[in-house]
C-alpha cells in the first residue's frame, strides 16, 4: 500500500502490479474456492448482484421473508405480491404504491418508496430513496437517500450517488453518473456525468 500515491486514481492491475513486476519484486496469489467477482465498476457490481439472485453464490441468505421462489420481502413492507417479478429482494419498510412494478433482478434497500405506476427493472436502489410517480429505472444503480421525481427516466448503466436528486421528466442517459448530493433539473436530458 505504500507504493500507491495519495490523492489520485491508481489501479492495482494496471498500475501497481506492473510496477512491482518491473522492479523484480514478487507477487503472490491465492487459489480460493467459491465465488469471486471484481466489483470495480457498476456493471461488475450489478453482475455480482445478479449472480446472488440467480443462486450462483453459495452461503448467502437473502434478507426478508420468502414469498415465493426468488421473491424476498422485508417487514413491514407495503407491497402486493403481484407487483413483483422474480428474482427480487425488498428491504424492510419498502412501500410500493398502486401500479408500481419491481423486478426482475432488482434489489431495493430498506425504507425505499416507489410511487404510482413507477417501474424498477434490473436496478439496485439503496436505502431511503424515493422513486416518483411513473418514473422508469432500467438497469441503474441508485445510492442512499436519493430522490427521483415523477416521470424521470434512468437508463442502462446510469448511477446516482448518495443524496442525488433527479427532477420531474428528466432523463439520465445510459452510462451517465450523477455524483453524490448533485441535482438534475426537471425536463433535462443528461448525457455527461454531473459532478
Amino acid at each position: 500500500l505504500d507504493d500507491i500515491p495519495k490523492g489520485q486514481e491508481y489501479d492495482f492491475s494496471e498500475d501497481l502490479f506492473p510496477k512491482i513486476l518491473e522492479e523484480g519484486r514478487l507477487i503472490y496469489g491465492y487459489v480460493m474456492e467459491g465465488y469471486w467477482e471484481d466489483i470495480g465498476n457498476i456493471e461488475q457490481y450489478m453482475g455480482a448482484q445478479k449472480d446472488v439472485l440467480d443462486g450462483k453464490v453459495q452461503g448467502i441468505r437473502l434478507p426478508g421473508e420468502r414469498l415465493r421462489e426468488c421473491v424476498y420481502v422485508g417487514r413491514p413492507a407495503r407491497v402486493d405480491e403481484g407487483q413483483l417479478e422474480a428474482p427480487v429482494v425488498l428491504g424492510d419498510n419498502v412501500q410500493l404504491s398502486s401500479g408500481a412494478r419491481v423486478g426482475p433482478y432488482s434489489v431495493l434497500g430498506s425504507n425505499v418508496s416507489v410511487e404510482v405506476s413507477a417501474s424498477v427493472i434490473r436496478s439496485i436502489v439503496a436505502e431511503g430513496s424515493s422513486i416518483g410517480e411513473e418514473a422508469e429505472l432500467n438497469t441503474t444503480l441508485v445510492g442512499r437517500s436519493c430522490r427521483i421525481e415523477a416521470r424521470a427516466r434512468l437508463l442502462e448503466g446510469s448511477a446516482l450517488g448518495d443524496g442525488a436528486s433527479v427532477g420531474e421528466e428528466a432523463t439520465i442517459s445510459p452510462g451517465v453518473s450523477v455524483y453524490p448530493d448533485e441535482s438534475v433539473e426537471s425536463r433535462t436530458e443528461i448525457i455527461e456525468d454531473v459532478h
